[in-house]
């Protein structure tokens, strides 16, 4: 054990569509919404299409919100759930990303290049996210936690809901793989974003990922490839990869988890989704499981919930 201690101390040293297939192009102005469409957010659609009124201060109109509609049922996620002002300054960067003065304009550019819808929506829902971030976080899981989860050497069922590129379940991996825990386990990232799953399922970073790693890590999980760096076969082999909003609940039929990650999510939503989340996020925990959050989020006051740690909170019951 003082060997993987040594090493911890290492590794938290530093800071670190479906295709386009029947794509139906539409006009803002003909886009259609059933007149009481659900809302998981609790907003219902009015029977013209658009978001029910917001407050005067709403920084989209409702143009823009028919637009945002549109390219975020692509991603199989409802757009009233995310926050107003956080999408307004990401659809002014779509536009220019797009190369297009208006909301219009960019209608009439996806509708010739469909293969930019994807890129479009993960410009909306962008995911930030590193090796290892918040070391002291990760110090926290595998010094404590693993152990706690894993008696007698068990494998664990871990998920990461919103996984972005995959950097945050790989990092959990390293820990398990250093414990022998890997190949007993279950890991699974999530994204409603599809071309962010693909970055997470193919395992390629550049470099300039992997500068706040130590090199003995780089070198153990890592191999150079193609002017940048993959991750070793094992943890790929150890991972899998789906597209899913984490809003809208496990798959069917998912077994409890006994760790799971959701990290700066919460942050982007409206408060009846965020409480939608957290819900989703507690009830996906078997009774003694973790949850970790961002260093600005706290899930809502439950009785189940015990906070063990900054960002680390234990299912009681």
């Amino acid at each position: 054990m003082s060997a993987i201690r040594s090493e911890q101390d290492i590794l938290v040293a530093r800071s670190p569509a479906d295709r386009y297939r029947h794509i139906q192009f539409l006009s803002p102005r003909s886009f259609p919404v059933p007149a009481r469409a659900p809302s998981l957010c609790g907003r219902p659609h009015s029977a013209a299409g658009s978001a029910a009124p917001h407050p005067a201060d709403d920084p989209l109109d409702p143009e823009a919100r028919r637009f945002l509609h549109w390219i975020l049922d692509r991603a199989g996620v409802n757009p009233d759930c995310y926050r107003r002002a956080p999408l307004a300054r990401r659809l002014r960067a779509c536009l220019r990303s797009l190369r297009a003065r208006s909301i219009e304009e960019a209608w009439e550019r996806l509708k010739q290049e469909p293969q930019q819808v994807t890129a479009t929506v993960s410009m909306l829902l962008i995911g930030v996210t590193e090796f290892f971030r918040e070391p002291a976080v990760f110090s926290y899981l595998d010094e404590v936690v693993l152990p706690k989860l894993t008696p007698g050497g068990a494998g664990l069922r871990i998920w990461s809901a919103g996984c972005s590129d995959g950097a945050e379940l790989y990092s959990v991996a390293m820990l398990l793989a250093r414990r022998g825990l890997l190949q007993r386990s279950t890991l699974v990232g999530t994204d409603c974003r599809a071309d962010a799953v693909c970055r997470a399922r193919r395992g390629w970073f550049e470099f300039s990922r992997l500068e706040s790693l130590d090199e003995r890590l780089r070198r153990t999980y890592f191999v150079p490839h193609n002017g940048g760096f993959h991750v070793c076969q094992a943890l790929r082999r150890a991972t899998r990869w789906r597209r899913q909003d984490a809003v809208a609940g496990p798959s069917p039929g998912e077994q409890p988890w006994d760790l799971v990650l959701c990290r700066n999510l919460a942050i982007y939503l409206e408060p009846p989704a965020v409480a939608r989340l957290w819900n989703v996020l507690e009830g996906s925990l078997r009774i003694g499981g973790i949850l970790v959050t961002g260093k600005a989020e706290r899930p809502a006051q439950s009785a189940a919930l015990a906070r063990l740690a900054p960002c680390v909170y234990e299912r009681r019951k």
